[in-house]
């Protein structure tokens, strides 16, 4: 199978030569042709720069409008050529190794209308965090490992900035609406009609494509966000509480913590009140951004040297018993010889947890025996030995349960708003 990449062009030289030679680069044996349409741009030395492309690989085309129509148009033309799959790519963005043939795979790994990849700048598909954008030298040539989390993320929207389309679905549903010319939501109301057809959008979670963002309409984007947004609301109006739900949930947040552990920056809040917890915090250090729930050991935690960040949106949630955690996070459950096994809401919790740890076998074995655990869930971590507890968040944030998350995604939603002191009474409804 291969696929076609299209390219609209119009101003920034540099960004767009990066980006048409990372296609050629990284295109692989899944690269069929890479189109590229010049929006009529005004730069005399974009022209030269993309004729000797064209001269010098034959898997390029180069098509000129000879005036400019905008991005929707542009992108129109090029998803309209050929009967192959097609990549729709930004000029400000950069495909990494590997990036298009995974892109393609995970395309075809489902009913997906369209995939988006993972990118430093890409709202629901940004990482090392979620919807914030970080430069590209954050994740440039940095290895990442991303094997064991899901392949795909069903999502509400698509990221515009790169989407791999599936033919038949563009030959189902159509092209991008031109009531969004030049640009701006296209991508939006295109995946809700690809939904509401029954088709499923999704983020590729084990692809990366770099992208600068910022360099299309400049002064107009303001103005075109708030028109654009507006129709696309008038169509469909529970796209802002659909796209709010899903980046509440911890489905949301899979890629991201798979990238944040690959960069030693994993986020862990965990209990620190005993001398126990410290030595634990402190053995985390090491490769991870840990944060105390309790205040009580904060000056220990300082001259241990222990590097608690304050306030973080944590990755991982360590409870102590039942607890509260956030929405977003992925839950693991702390039960020691002071947490009663009787305790109300406890064995919902743990329904919700990805991990157990306890410090003992004897109290692992009662777990597993009237909690009704089964011992692969179930982690024993002692004051002398950390690495368990440890391999625990590796394979929480690499390989998350995939049932798991559903459910504590699932229970997210349906309690947005639980009180912090009352979390008892709702693990015991979930």
């Amino acid at each position: 199978m291969t696929v076609d990449v299209v390219v609209p062009v119009y101003k920034h030289l540099e960004f767009t030569m990066q980006c048409l030679r990372s296609v050629l680069e990284h295109g692989g044996p899944a690269l069929g042709r890479l189109i590229i349409i010049n929006d009529a741009s005004p730069e005399k030395e974009l022209m030269r720069h993309l004729e000797g492309l064209r001269r010098d690989d034959g898997r390029v085309r180069l098509l000129v409008n000879r005036v400019n129509k905008g991005f929707v148009h542009t992108a129109n033309l090029g998803l309209s050529l050929g009967e192959d799959d097609v990549v729709l790519l930004n000029s400000d963005a950069r495909l990494t190794k590997g990036a298009l043939d995974e892109l393609l795979g995970c395309l075809h790994c489902d009913v997906f209308a369209a995939v988006s990849p993972l990118s430093n700048n890409a709202t629901l598909c940004s990482v090392p965090t979620f919807q914030e954008a970080s430069p590209v030298k954050m994740l440039e040539g940095v290895p990442l490992e991303l094997g064991g989390i899901p392949r795909a993320t069903v999502m509400p929207t698509l990221n515009g900035f790169c989407i791999a389309f599936r033919r038949k679905a563009l030959a189902t549903l159509g092209l991008f609406d031109p009531k969004f010319s030049p640009g701006y939501h296209e991508e939006n109301d295109w995946s809700q009609r690809a939904r509401a057809a029954g088709w499923k959008v999704a983020r590729a979670n084990r692809a990366v494509v770099l992208h600068h963002g910022g360099a299309s309409f400049h002064a107009a984007r303001a103005r075109l966000d708030v028109v654009h947004g507006r129709r696309l609301v008038a169509r469909y109006p529970n796209y802002l509480d659909e796209t709010e739900q899903f980046a509440r949930s911890p489905l949301s947040g899979v890629a991201a913590r798979a990238v944040r552990f690959s960069m030693n920056r994993l986020r862990v809040r965990l209990p620190v009140s005993t001398m126990d917890e410290l030595e634990r915090a402190r053995f985390l250090g090491n490769t991870m951004v840990a944060e105390a729930v309790t205040e009580t050991m904060g000056e220990a935690c300082h001259w241990a040297q222990v590097p608690l960040a304050a306030k973080i949106a944590p990755d991982v949630t360590v409870v102590r018993g039942v607890g509260r955690w956030p929405a977003t996070s992925v839950l693991v459950t702390l039960i020691d010889h002071t947490t009663p096994l009787d305790e109300v809401g406890l064995p919902a919790q743990l329904a919700l947890s990805q991990g157990i740890v306890t410090n003992s076998e004897g109290l692992a074995t009662r777990i597993r025996l009237e909690l009704a655990q089964p011992p692969h869930r179930v982690t024993v971590a002692t004051k002398d030995d950390h690495l368990p507890f440890l391999q625990l968040l590796r394979k929480v944030a690499l390989s998350p349960d995939a049932e798991i998350l559903e459910r504590a995604t699932r229970y997210a939603l349906e309690h947005p708003d639980r009180p912090d002191d009352d979390l008892k009474a709702d693990a015991s409804a979930a």
